[in-house]
């Protein structure tokens, strides 16, 4: 078996395939529960495999140091693709927002230390790498490495300024290729971060920040942005569209492995995504009847009979129009707020100021209530079908073509009564969705907040 020398306590130390070897602290003295130590030899354990890294979403050859108990700790260091790391110095470091790994010669490292009672995520303030062989595909991979890294105290107390807990790590390593790490899968939201750090970074660079990602002038045109996007995060990313200049840009992005699509521009403080129906292929003559029962509850004071069920295309283009009606509602609500807000500055006793904070209580939770009938009524009026409910709440939707929708009900009362139910048309026949109990949304939405459906600008 071949060995590799590290320097350790007591000066050279072999390194068998597989294993870290090296010396490790923690100074943790001031977090009850959790010991502080040194160890001045300890043997881990050392790896690299082929990972797929969530925060580009690119594949990595990505090396993984365990340090053993009573203080486990482990390092994660991925590189900048998969290519087998040339011998050399390399740079240990962490992604700012919006920053993208670009590097060859830069390393990203995470550092998770189960310590005691507590499981911090460490941020690394310094390290070193050094690769002293690892050419091969698939041999081991040698180096030696310094990390380190820095998290809060955890306190009972949580003071603003918490004080630190630093692990210092450094030794030698001879990783053993991992083949059997499974790929972990990509979800909604892991490829929503994705491309918000990848608008991000575009948006901070064409502000000419110094915590950009490159020059300013490499997004102030569309064939540069285009190129900005794609060298950095192309595997993760297809642009659908893109307008850049020196003082404005407009951008639209979709997830290469989930659906996810998110628009942003320089008026907007970040970017807005939507979660998109997988697409439905199916020939132009397929058309099916949607079919179901609407049961309303008590809360809505009324029966089911004569109600609407609205079938609306998936995803909704109302963003615009709900934005406009949000701006509308607000201005009324301030000309009817700013009267109470002059009489609670002047209020001279809490007796005084307590009457008039009930009436601004009392008209905000009406504007609440009566501004849901707008909402509803500007939703229904997207259906591409609408069906009214029968004596016992039965409704049908005949001749529809092959696509995403949403079965859309609701009803102004005093709780929400509101149906939002995906559906998808893929073949010739009858579909039942019933719009009952169980059924029934009941995310809190409004102005200002993510929709409870699939909703997108109207396309430029």
């Amino acid at each position: 078996m071949r060995l590799a020398p590290a320097v350790g306590a007591q000066g050279v130390t072999p390194v068998t395939v597989g294993q870290f070897v090296g010396r490790d602290s923690l100074d943790a003295s001031k977090e009850p529960g959790t010991a502080s130590h040194v160890r001045s030899s300890l043997r881990g354990a050392a790896s690299w495999s082929l990972q797929r890294d969530s925060i580009d979403l690119r594949d990595k050859r990505t090396l993984r140091i365990e340090l053993p108990a009573p203080s486990p700790a482990t390092l994660v260091l991925r590189f900048l693709d998969t290519l087998p790391p040339a011998p050399g110095d390399y740079e240990i470091t962490s992604l700012g927002t919006g920053e993208s790994q670009r590097n060859r010669h830069q390393v990203l490292v995470d550092v998770v230390a189960p310590d005691g009672g507590h499981r911090g995520q460490y941020l690394p303030l310094v390290g070193e790498l050094r690769i002293e062989s690892g050419g091969s595909p698939t041999g081991e991979l040698r180096g030696t490495l310094r990390v380190v890294a820095v998290r809060s105290a955890e306190l009972p107390e949580r003071p603003m300024v918490p004080p630190i807990v630093t692990l210092v790590v450094r030794g030698a390593f001879a990783a053993r290729p991992d083949t059997r790490r499974p790929e972990p899968p990509v979800s909604p939201a892991m490829q929503e971060r994705v491309l918000d750090r990848a608008l991000m970074g575009f948006a901070i660079t064409s502000m000419g920040a110094e915590n950009g990602d490159g020059s300013a002038d490499s997004t102030h045109d569309v064939a540069r942005g285009r190129r900005f996007l794609l060298s950095r995060w192309g595997h993760a990313l297809t642009i659908e569209h893109i307008e850049a200049s020196p003082h404005a840009f407009l951008l639209r992005v979709r997830g290469r492995f989930v659906p996810v699509v998110c628009e942003f521009d320089l008026h907007r403080e970040y970017p807005e995504c939507e979660t998109m129906p997988e697409p439905v292929v199916a020939a132009a003559s397929v058309r099916a009847t949607i079919s179901g029962r609407l049961v309303l509850p008590l809360a809505a004071h009324r029966a089911s009979n004569g109600a609407v069920v609205s079938l609306l295309p998936a995803p909704v283009p109302l963003r615009d129009a709900f934005d406009s009606l949000c701006a509308v509602q607000d201005s009324a609500l301030e000309k009817i707020t700013a009267p109470l807000e002059a009489r609670l500055k002047a209020a001279k006793t809490k007796e005084e100021y307590a009457v008039v904070e009930a009436e601004a209580e009392r008209i905000i939770n009406k504007d609440v209530g009566t501004g849901r009938g707008p909402w509803l009524e500007l939703i229904a009026s997207y259906a591409t079908r609408r069906a009214a409910a029968g004596p016992d709440g039965q409704f049908s939707i005949s001749d529809v073509p092959a696509g995403n929708y949403i079965l859309f009900a609701g009803v102004v009362a005093d709780e929400r009564v509101e149906w939002f139910l995906p559906v998808s048309v893929r073949t010739v026949g009858t579909i039942t969705r019933d719009l009952d109990l169980a059924a029934m949304s009941h995310r809190d939405w409004g102005c200002g907040t993510p929709l409870p459906f699939p909703a997108v600008r109207r396309r430029r």
